[in-house]
């Protein structure tokens, strides 16, 4: 199963300090994450990782 989250906001933060801040809330909650992720344009297309 896929599911697909994007995030929409002013700032600029970068795909590694968005995953920490993700993860810890998940965390937080006591879930866990097991999937993966990948960075995307505004048309949904795969870019290189620019952190």
């Amino acid at each position: 199963m896929a599911v697909y989250l994007g995030i929409t906001n002013e700032q600029d933060v970068g795909h590694k300090e968005f995953i920490e801040a993700f993860i810890e809330f998940v965390e937080a909650k006591g879930w866990y994450f097991g999937g993966g992720t990948v960075q995307i344009d505004e048309d949904g297309n795969k870019i290189a990782d620019v952190d």
